[in-house]
């Protein structure tokens, strides 16, 4: 399945209920943390900045820059264009454009790589990527390795929800994520980073088991609207880990019931007996 941008849901809603998972899920660490409690409570989703994410690549992903690029003709035409375009109040002579992108080719020049590299991060390290928003889920409920690490050592909850329903309501790109170490190639005369969409949806193989379905917005500035709502119809399921709290599973159990409908099920997620791996089996 390819990732989407679009306006209308309709344009790709065929698309989603033939090629996503029916289900993806969103593991969550602790039911007495009020931020993760208000997934259930309030319906409340979180969209994550990149920096707040445990990946320092995601969103952010490194590129091999195609250096050999710098002495084609059309580099020296951009470095013009860029010029005039970043100092729209400032009128040059051709004379003067010529002068100083030619000098900017000459500091290039005598070690592109560190100067990409260089200009690169700073970009990475801008405000620029403080507009993005990021929403996460699994297409495996039964992870151990998630539950492990962000159910809190299978102490806390996973809602699951129909994918479909969940995509509508929150109205943004969507798509599963790709697992690579092959780094991307970055050209200068055919592509601009921050306009690269298949980049937000990169990470490495060592993630490979998060098994990842996100869903990404990017606003105008860094004040980004980064909680929105779910509606209960969007709601599958629910699982707690095996090591839930008793004393808290009367609660989490109530709320359930206090707002969503009784069909929905809630499971307690255990280790098989038999063999490895982990069972749902149905408490409610």
């Amino acid at each position: 399945m390819k990732n989407y941008i679009f306006e209308e849901f309709s344009e790709i809603e065929e698309n989603i209920k033939k090629n996503a998972p029916q289900i993806i899920y969103k593991y969550r660490g602790d039911w007495d943390n009020t931020y993760h409690k208000e997934l259930v409570t309030m319906q409340k989703l979180w969209f994550s900045a990149p920096r707040d994410l445990n990946d320092p690549y995601d969103i952010r992903v490194p590129l091999q820059f195609e250096i050999n690029e710098i002495e084609d003709p059309l580099f020296l035409i951009k470095l013009k264009k860029q010029l005039k375009e970043s100092n729209p109040s400032f009128t040059f002579t051709e004379k003067e454009i010529n002068i100083i992108c030619e000098n900017k080719l000459d500091e290039i020049r005598k070690n592109p790589k560190e100067y990409f590299e260089k200009n690169y991060k700073y970009i990475r390290e801008s405000e620029i990527f403080d507009r993005v928003g990021l929403f996460s889920c699994s297409n495996d409920e039964l992870n151990e390795t998630m539950w492990a690490h962000y159910g809190n050592n299978h102490k806390g909850f996973v809602v699951g929800f129909k994918t479909v329903d969940l995509c509508r309501d929150l109205m943004c790109s969507i798509g599963p994520v790709t697992y690579s170490d092959e780094v991307p190639n970055y050209s200068f005369l055919d592509a601009n980073v921050l306009d690269d969409f298949d980049s937000f949806f990169l990470k490495s193989k060592k993630w490979e088991y998060e098994n990842e379905f996100r869903f990404f917005t990017i606003g105008n500035d860094e004040n980004i609207e980064r909680c929105k709502k779910y509606s209960i119809s969007s709601v599958s399921e629910f699982l707690l880990g095996s090591n839930f709290e008793d004393q808290l599973k009367k609660d989490f159990i109530q709320e359930v019931k206090k707002i969503f409908p009784n069909e929905i099920p809630i499971y307690e997620v255990k280790p098989q007996v038999s063999g490895f791996g982990l069972v749902k089996n149905l408490i409610k």
